[in-house]
């Protein structure tokens, strides 16, 4: 028996150590043991051995299954059958044959059903365990999938809103940037729903209603109500858009400018059932407009005076040159006749209408900045003061002059003379604007003007200016009239009392003194001229005196006259003849240097006009320097050119006599020139 068991438990170990075979098969082998060793001690030690066949019949059913179990049992119960029918079997004192294999077929029946109903629940448990578990696993599966399909949806929803959000904030940024609202108006309230925007635009506080279309009208001036009313009217009515631009001012009182568009929304039978639109701040665009309109009228203000002034210039200059013709014949035929002779008084008139005549010239020269300055760095206030007593003798008792100088004023760059004639000019202007009486102020101060000044006035530099403002309390001038006051001729007042010219030469004076000047004034509200002159921080120039007269107004020096004009070239030779000169006339600058190139004998005095055909005087002058370099001269002209001018101011060294020419003025320069050489 001994043997048995070890010879089954090396068995057993055998095969639960080895791997090779598959796991069943070692099963069986397991449960043959357990049967082969219970056969075999059934027969050395009798029923006893039972057990080994119940543990055949248990590791079967446990091993194998409930079905290889109950055949197990089958088994088991025939081989004790057999084993009992042996007559080598041993046996006790009692027939237990049949007792024990009953006994054994029936427990051991009923043990392996009952474990193989264990095993068979155990096993539905397990399966059901196990496909709950998949179950659980593929819900979770699919939990997690549509955990992540939820995730990445809310994940693009959550991108979406962030996106919208954006779009939402930079509409907002873009809306209040650039002052552009939206606005809605239902045609059955016609009450107004505003954007945040539109409520800014027109200054609503927070828990401020939204207006209804009457109310949102007041915010309009009321020239652009009608506009607006009639918009909305017709787009309510017949669905036509609009675009407008008006005029308003917002709940806090801001003046400003609106764009407002506007559509119609219809329902699905085409019923007008809202009105809807955007609104625009439109200010800053608008006075941009204005001040391009504004400068856009100053530069063609400026264009058509510059055009007039060169026009005038060149009248001017053919009227010297008559007028040169004219004085001088008039003033050597009065020293031909006797004072009480009939033809002296005609020949006076003729001679005082010529200089009222020169006179005009002088101003259009002005007007066109062709003239001659003297300038000089001086103060204007000892200017003004100095002309006070002179301007009380202009006005009339009704009228108060006042002067109101700034202590700290300034110095300018100009030609005082011109300067005193300009502030008479204003103030005979003023007298003239007050019939009934008045005031006239005379006003000095420092101004700077900045960039910002700059871009609101065309033709006007940044920098330090002096400004001399004359004001007066009379009828005033509308904006036509302001358009026009500089223009030559051009006056409002009765053609005995002017001629039109004094604020031309007020203007080209001015303007050739490298200044502005500015009118402001309404109608029965008075007159402010404002007269801007560049300051220099330069020392005041010291008075110059003029130089002496000549004793004698005669001389016997060669003189090469050049002059394009026959009439004022003839009148020039016979009044330097008659004084003795010895003079060699041409026509232009061509014949000039061929006459000097053939006279061996010296030439004291070039006496030449500036603007001739072909070659201009200074050009002449030029050429003629290297033939004869001791040769002087001296130019004369009816208006200046750059050739011998520059900003109204004669050249270093220049001699310049202007015409029109009349003998004493041309004598006496041909003097002062000759002698100043001999000095």
């Amino acid at each position: 028996m001994a043997v048995a068991d070890v010879a089954g438990i090396i068995a057993l170990i055998v095969l639960t150590g080895t791997t090779r075979i598959p796991q069943r098969w070692r099963a069986i082998g397991t449960c043959l043991i357990f049967y082969v060793i219970g056969t075999c001690l059934m027969q050395w030690v009798g029923s006893i051995s039972q057990i080994y066949l119940f543990g055949f019949t248990l590791l079967t059913t446990l091993l194998v299954g409930w079905r290889e179990g109950v055949g197990a049992v089958v088994l088991s119960a025939i081989t004790m059958v057999v084993a009992h029918a042996a007559p080598s079997m041993p046996t006790s004192g009692f027939d237990e044959r049949g007792c024990v294999t009953g006994n054994f077929v029936m427990v051991d029946i009923c043990l392996v059903v009952a474990v193989g109903a264990v095993l068979s629940a155990l096993e539905e448990a397990l399966r059901r365990a196990l496909w709950s578990s998949e179950a659980l696993a593929q819900e979770r599966a699919s939990l997690l999938t549509s955990n992540a399909s939820l995730a990445q949806e809310i994940e693009v929803r959550a991108h979406r809103e962030n996106e919208l959000r954006e779009q939402r904030a930079i509409l907002r940024i873009g809306g209040r940037i650039a002052r552009l609202g939206g606005w809605r108006m239902p045609v059955s309230t016609r009450h107004m729903v505003w954007s945040e925007e539109v409520r800014a635009l027109h200054e609503l506080k927070d828990g401020d209603p939204d207006p209804d279309n009457v109310a949102a009208l007041q915010f309009y001036l009321p020239p652009y109500r009608p506009l607006v009313l009639t918009a909305l009217n017709d787009c309510t009515v017949d669905g036509v858009a609009f675009d407008i631009e008006t005029e308003a001012v917002g709940a806090q009182g801001t003046a400003m400018w609106w764009r407002v568009l506007g559509v119609a929304e219809r329902d699905a039978a085409g019923t007008i059932i809202h009105l809807q639109g955007a609104m625009q701040d439109i200010t800053a665009r608008k006075h941009a407009e204005m001040r391009h309109h504004k400068l856009e009228a100053q530069l063609l203000q400026a264009q058509k005076m510059e055009a007039i002034g060169s026009l005038a210039g060149g009248i001017a200059h053919d009227f010297n040159n008559l007028l040169s013709v004219i004085l001088s014949y008039s003033e050597m035929l009065i020293s031909e006749v006797s004072d009480g002779d009939a033809a002296a008084d005609d020949l006076r008139e003729i001679l005082k209408a010529g200089e009222r005549a020169s006179k005009l010239t002088r101003q259009l020269l002005a007007f066109s900045r062709k003239q001659i300055l003297n300038p000089a760095v001086l103060e204007l206030n000892p200017v003004v003061a100095g002309i006070e007593k002179m301007l009380g003798r202009l006005l009339g008792e009704d009228l108060k002059l006042t002067l109101l100088l700034s202590p700290d004023a300034g110095k300018v760059f100009a030609d005082e003379g011109q300067l005193e004639q300009v502030i008479m000019n204003l103030v005979v202007n003023a007298r003239d604007a007050m019939p009934d009486g008045g005031t006239i102020t005379i006003e000095t101060s420092n101004v700077v003007f900045d960039e910002a000044y700059v871009t609101e006035h065309a033709a006007v530099a940044a920098g330090r200016y002096l400004m001399l403002a004359v004001t007066d309390t009379g009828v005033g001038m509308d904006k036509a009239t302001q358009a026009r006051i500089f223009e030559p001729f051009f006056t409002t007042k009765d053609k005995s009392k002017g001629t039109g010219l004094g604020l031309s030469t007020v203007y080209g004076i001015v303007q050739q003194s490298g200044g502005h000047i500015w009118v402001y004034s309404e109608v029965n509200q008075g007159t402010t001229f404002k007269l801007y002159l560049p300051r220099t921080d330069l020392p005041t120039s010291a008075t110059m005196t003029a130089p002496a007269a000549p004793v004698s107004l005669r001389g016997t020096e060669t003189i090469l006259l050049v002059e394009d004009e026959e009439q004022v070239r003839v009148v020039m030779c016979a009044v330097l003849r008659a004084q003795g000169y010895n003079v060699l006339e041409a026509q232009n600058g061509g014949a000039a240097f061929l006459l000097c190139e053939q006279f061996t004998a010296p030439v004291h005095l070039l006496l030449t006009d500036v603007v001739m055909p072909r070659m201009s005087g200074r050009q002449l002058a030029e050429r003629l320097r290297p033939l004869r370099p001791d040769m002087l001269v001296l130019y004369v002209s009816g208006y200046t050119e750059n050739t011998i001018v520059h900003h109204g101011v004669l050249d270093a060294g220049i001699e310049f006599l202007p015409k029109p020419i009349v003998p004493v003025a041309l004598l006496t320069r041909v003097r002062l020139v000759l002698d100043r050489r001999t000095s």
